[in-house]
Order: C-alpha cells, then structure tokens, then sequence
C-alpha cells in the first residue's frame, strides 16, 4: 500500500459532512431510478429518482452517465443502511428561487416551456421552481382554451414573488401588450412613408392582428400593391430603400415586425 493511499484513506476517514451541506460528488452508478456518487465519505451517496427530479416516470440512465460530477445537497447522513441520502432537486430549486427572485427584482424577462395546461393558467418549471402564470395574464385577449400552450416555450416576468406561500406568478400578456404597440407604430412608420410617396391606403386591417395587409393603389400609375407585414420573421425591410431601386418591388414586399 502505498504513502498516498493510505494518506487518502486517512482523510475519508477523518472526514465529515452534515445534514444541509452542499457536496460534489462524482456518479459511480446509474439505474433507472437511482444514482450512486463518490463524495469522499466512507460511504457512498444515494441520489433517488424523486429527490432528482419531480418527472416521476424518467429513466435516470438517459439523463446521467459515470464520471459526472454532481453538485448535492445532504438530506440524511445515514438513511438507516449507512449510505448518505442526497438531494439534486431541492437544491437546484433553491438556486432557481434565488434566480427567480432577482429575476422580479429586475424586471427581466424569462423563458420557459409550458409544463403543465390547467383550468386557472399556465404552469412553466425554471431551474426545478414552478411559476404560474394565470389565464388572464396569458394575453391580452381573452382565450378560452389554452391548450395551445401545452409544450411552447413562453416569454413573461415575474410580477410577485412570495416562496414562502409557494406563490410566484408570471406574467406574459404585458409582453403581449409591449410587443403589439411596437409592431402599432412600425406600421403607422410605413404606413406614413408610403402616403408620403403619393399612396393611396385602399384597406388595413387592425393593428392589433399578427398580419397587417396594405393594398395600396399608387395614384398616378393606378397600379396596386400589396404590403404584408408579418409579426414573424427575422428581417426588416426597408420600403424607402426597396422604393427608391424599383417602387414595383412593394408588389411582393413583406415586411417582418420583429
């Protein structure tokens, strides 16, 4: 046996942890239901499928592989069979509650997919803590159904942060609002350089829609074109510039918002 190893064995000897205490640990096994770490202890540390994560039907071997290393909380120092129980999922909800609450302190806007549909609203999980964003904070118009919410990843900020009473709340329809007036006043931009070049505004549908239609007839050709403005897309078009090399490129001009 040699000088280092027995120096290594002496301090997992002498080593000790405590109830609370966050570790590092390092996977030596994986099961479906169940993960064996290294934590330098005398003994190893359980990690469960429930104290994992709150998806109670995953396999763990798809999501943790040996020779990862693993930030833990302690929960037991000995589960009554002298391994050390572990928690994965109380400690990154503890760190995704700190994430949240600086989150509403600044106003930020946050991403999340919808986990759950229920009757009141949406439900999004960030960093294993749950926000609920209610149906009347989903939009700015009112929608019956919200199925179509189910799985789509949602923008929104936090407007009240309570842990304590387990109540956080989201909010996405001031976004809804912020990003709608937005798109109002870029096409009221358009819409003011097209008259300014002699247009003649024939129709357009509300501002408030996701597709803003222009039909335009030019007053001294009698030729018609039609702008689509689209709340989708990754480019904006510059109609002055697209005018000015050939005013008959508004005929197919589309126009992203974004």
């Amino acid at each position: 046996m040699s000088e280092l190893t027995f120096e290594q064995m002496l301090e997992e000897s002498l080593k000790t942890i405590h109830t609370g205490e966050v570790i590092e640990g390092t996977v030596i096994d994986v099961k479906p239901d169940e993960i064996i770490l290294n934590i330098g202890y005398k003994s190893d540390g359980i990690l469960t499928r429930n104290e994992y994560t709150n998806e109670s039907n995953v396999d763990l071997t798809t999501l943790v592989k040996p020779g990862d290393k693993m930030e833990v909380k302690v929960l037991k120092v000995n589960d009554g069979e002298g391994q050390v129980l572990l928690t994965y999922k109380r400690l990154a909800a503890e760190k995704g509650s700190k994430r949240l609450e600086e989150a509403f302190e600044n106003k930020e806007v946050l991403k999340a997919t919808v986990s759950q549909v229920m009757t009141g609203g949406l439900s999004v999980v960030v960093d294993e803590t749950k926000v609920f964003i209610p149906a009347s904070l989903v939009s700015d118009t009112f929608e019956k159904d919200l199925t179509k919410y189910n799985g789509q990843e949602i923008e929104f900020i936090i407007t009240e942060f309570n842990p304590k009473k387990r109540r956080i709340i989201g909010d996405r329809k001031q976004l809804v609002a912020a990003k709608k007036a937005q798109m109002k006043e870029t096409v009221k931009k358009y819409h003011d350089f097209l008259e300014s070049k002699g247009a003649e505004i024939i129709f357009s549908n509300n501002w408030g829609m996701k597709k803003l239609a222009y039909p335009i007839k030019k007053k001294t050709t009698g030729f018609y074109y039609l702008i689509e403005f689209k709340a989708e897309g990754s480019v904006i078009a510059d109609l002055e510039t697209a005018y000015k090399r050939d005013e008959r490129l508004l005929r197919f001009l589309t126009v992203s918002l974004d």
